[in-house]
């Protein structure tokens, strides 16, 4: 459809708009007819991984992450700040020890961030206030959430939010406001791929697997919300009843959150796979799960039960990494990765020359280039192989 050099990351929002990536600048786009307009300048030229979580957007190329709604660019979290400090000035508090945390707050999407470890200021006289160093303005952020507790209390109260940008506030009186969320959440860290399992936004990084807070994505809670594995995470694949993660080899957690079932976790291929080819289909009235291995296409169910349908037939070098797209039409089901078509009806193989894709979303696929639309009418040149003999 257009030429261009090393296109990648297209992600179709609709069937003409949607994003791609070219040199590390991510753009809005239309298709077929091409045009494109900047839309957020990247780290780095890194593949993004999408996923749709209700009305947003989420991406994230490792470095970069955000979530996009209505075309408007958030950060998928707002920061947490650090705990505040503060000086005595004269006030209504009583005397003795108490808490004083911050957080952020987005007042157009009612969203409010972590809260900071409290600092544990003391009023020494019999009544004081205190004085608050607030923390500056962060991306995505408009107000900030004061909190102070009872004298000698234990849990935090809203006592006012102020504009970003305001650096002090004074305490006078104590709030009468929401309880602040004693559980330290922090920004999910960014990761090469993202998936949602079980209503909880997850990513992998490395040798790492993050699990985010069920139903707030984009936050996770940094004591318990990390897997590590022994080598470099290729795929995750979220199943109905736990997740497959492909690294030095292939692992099936099982349970409805991975942080908490990371002790049962079972080998179930000696093997790990490519990056970035995991995939899910519907076959029979039940969704099926699959990625690219060692030894070629590998179809698993939502019980942990895998098979390595290409193992026993052909012979092959997988690359470092790839890309799985599910076809469904002219009656046939069948994936395509890393080169190879599956039919996911019987397993049969074809080997395709050319479908060197490294996105592909809707109707059309990013080369290295340019863009391609994935139907078209033509003739082909085929040769049958019996494989191995």
């Amino acid at each position: 459809l257009v030429s261009l050099t090393n296109p990648h990351s297209l992600h179709m929002t609709d069937a003409t708009n949607g994003y791609m990536v070219i040199g590390g600048v991510m753009y809005a786009v239309t298709l077929p007819t091409y045009s494109q307009v900047v839309f957020l300048i990247l780290s780095n030229d890194d593949p993004v991984s999408w996923l749709v979580v209700g009305e947003s957007l989420y991406y994230s190329n490792g470095t970069d992450s955000g979530r996009i709604e209505a075309g408007v660019r958030y950060p998928w979290a707002l920061q947490t700040p650090a705990e505040p400090t503060t000086s005595q000035i004269g006030g209504d508090l009583f005397q003795g020890g108490h808490q004083v945390a911050v957080a952020y707050r987005n007042a157009v999407t009612g969203e409010v961030g972590g809260v900071s470890p409290s600092s544990n200021p003391s009023v020494t006289t019999p009544t004081g206030g205190l004085r608050v160093n607030l923390p500056v303005a962060v991306p995505g952020a408009t107000h900030i959430d004061i909190y102070i507790s009872t004298v000698n209390g234990a849990i935090p109260m809203l006592v006012a939010t102020v504009p970003v940008g305001t650096t002090l506030y004074d305490i006078i009186n104590y709030g009468t406001g929401r309880e602040a969320n004693q559980r330290f959440e922090a920004p999910l860290p960014a990761g090469t791929q993202l998936f949602m399992f079980n209503g909880c936004l997850c990513s992998i990084k490395g040798s790492d697997v993050f699990e985010g807070i069920p139903y707030r994505p984009g936050y996770y809670l940094p004591i318990e919300g990390r897997i590590p594995f022994p080598a470099a995470v290729s795929n995750a694949i979220p199943a109905q009843n736990g997740v497959y993660v492909v690294a030095d080899q292939t692992y099936w957690i099982p349970g409805t959150h991975i942080t908490s079932s990371k002790d049962v976790m079972q080998d179930v291929l000696p093997y790990g796979g490519v990056k970035g080819t995991a995939f899910s289909y519907g076959d029979n009235d039940k969704v099926r799960y699959g990625w690219f291995g060692k030894h070629g296409v590998v179809l698993a169910d939502a019980r942990g039960e895998v098979r390595a349908t290409m193992y026993d037939n052909i012979d092959l070098t997988p690359p470092a990494v790839g890309k799985s797209t599910v076809f469904s039409d002219r009656g046939y089901l069948r994936v395509v990765s890393c080169g190879w078509c599956l039919n996911l009806e019987n397993n049969a193989a074809t080997r395709y020359e050319g479908f060197d894709f490294t996105a592909t979303s809707g109707e059309y696929g990013t080369a290295s280039d340019g863009v391609y639309a994935l139907s078209a009418s033509g003739k082909l040149s085929a040769a049958v192989n019996l494989g191995k003999e």
